[in-house]
């Protein structure tokens, strides 16, 4: 294993990426590794951005993962994984739910939403896989 491993989990508020980073933090603690971990919540009960960052390795100094860093980037939303695939590695892989949440200011018609987020993905060169 290198020296830290990186996972950045995204979503929208109420989709669990807080609960989900929490127990990845969890289970890398119960394994002994040194685990840190940060969150952007944002408007999240509101069905806002959420983002969390989760690093563990045998010394973690930063909780912040830096852009282009991402070992794993954990989706669970199509257009939220699609807007952060640039923390990822290029050799990074992403997981992304394909169930679709616009968030409101879609709905509200002050943005679009893209058309196919997950191929977008594939078309820069991210290995993603779809669930």
């Amino acid at each position: 294993m290198k020296a830290v491993t990186n996972i950045m989990v995204v979503g929208m508020g109420g989709q669990g990426v807080m609960t989900a980073s929490e127990i990845l933090a969890q289970a890398a603690l119960s394994l002994g590794y040194d685990v840190k971990k940060t969150e952007v919540a944002g408007m999240a009960q509101r069905g806002g951005v959420v983002t969390s960052h989760v690093r563990f390795g045998p010394k973690v100094l930063s909780s912040s993962i830096a852009q282009g860093e991402a070992d794993i980037l954990v989706g669970f939303e199509p257009a939220e994984a699609l807007r952060w695939c640039g923390y990822l590695r290029k050799d990074g892989v992403a997981m992304v739910n394909t169930l679709r949440q616009p968030p409101p200011v879609v709905n509200m018609g002050l943005f679009s939403y893209p058309d196919d987020p997950i191929g977008q993905m594939r078309a820069a060169g991210v290995k993603v896989f779809d669930f």
